[in-house]
């Protein structure tokens, strides 16, 4: 928490102390995890694909969301180093660890769209609002339709968040 705390204030070397610290204590997935967001925020990518990769071996068995998380994770880092091919493999792996799991849905759709199948791209942000209706995901899916020429379609998309927005 004291990571993320200082990272919200923008003090990034009392962060990276506390993720230091963190790590020095309990080497785990969310000291892992931390560590490479911290890289990923300074520019480095590559440092942020190798903690996150650690994090994901980390990650345990008894907590199928967390290694989920883990590997969505490490795919957005992938994918962020243009490595879409094993980004899609991250978030297909996490797809296995946690059927289902929204954040890997919208993950794997985001990397349908820079592939250019944007029908994929569809299903799985459908899957992923069913799920779990999220501001981000709809306002992706209405892009998607919107590309698509689905405007009905994309309309209500954007009317959701709208509703969220004004409540």
């Amino acid at each position: 928490m004291l990571t993320d705390a200082q990272v919200e204030l923008g003090d990034y070397p009392a962060a990276i102390q506390a993720a230091q610290q963190m790590v020095n204590l309990r080497p785990d997935s969310s000291s892992y995890a931390r560590v490479s967001y911290l890289r990923s925020l300074h520019g480095d990518g590559e440092g942020a694909i190798e903690a996150m990769t650690v994090a994901v071996k980390a990650a345990g068995p008894n907590d199928p969301e967390g290694a989920a998380w883990c590997r969505v994770h490490l795919g957005d880092e992938l994918m962020n180093s243009g490595k879409l091919s094993q980004a899609e493999m991250e978030y297909d792996r996490a797809l296995l660890v946690f059927p289902e799991y929204p954040l890997a849905l919208a993950a794997k759709a985001r990397a349908r769209v820079r592939a250019g199948d944007l029908s994929d791209a569809v299903e799985l942000h459908e899957r992923a609002q069913a799920r779990a209706p999220l501001p981000d995901s709809a306002i992706a899916l209405g892009d998607l339709y919107a590309k698509l020429g689905a405007l009905n379609e994309a309309r209500r998309q954007y009317d959701l968040v709208e509703i969220h927005r004004t409540e």
